[in-house]
């Protein structure tokens, strides 16, 4: 039987049922210290579920480049 058991660094996040975001200084980075969960009404406007279940599927407030979500590649 495997053993499946992690050690996480203290201060860092799991998700489950809340998604989970970046901090603007964390951007490009790779520090998972920079990570926060997602709460309802947080600076990305997540949100909760049907399924009782918060994050935000949409686009970062954060975004630099202008969103749409059908672009098609010429």
């Amino acid at each position: 039987m495997k053993n499946y058991s992690k050690t996480f660094a203290p201060g860092t996040i799991r998700t489950t049922t809340k998604s989970g975001w970046v901090s603007a200084a964390g951007l490009g980075t790779n520090t998972i210290t920079n990570w926060t969960l997602s709460a309802v009404a947080d600076v990305e406007n997540s949100f909760t579920s049907t399924l009782a279940e918060i994050g935000n599927p949409g686009k970062s407030n954060r975004a630099t480049v202008a969103y749409n979500p059908c672009y098609k590649q010429a």
